[in-house]
């Protein structure tokens, strides 16, 4: 994410000085669910809107 900075452009990090923030590796990797299970919980939760 970026924020502005006079005439340009600065990494929010060094913006806003949060360098005691971990940025983490930068990779969400980790985090991120497979598409399959992304697909059968929305699909599952659309039938449970509908009834």
């Amino acid at each position: 994410m970026l924020l502005r900075r006079q005439d340009g452009w600065a990494p929010v990090y060094e913006a806003l000085n949060l360098d005691w923030i971990d940025r983490g590796c930068g990779a969400d990797t980790e985090f991120r669910l497979p598409q399959k299970e992304i697909v059968r919980r929305l699909k599952e939760r659309a039938r449970e809107d509908f009834f």
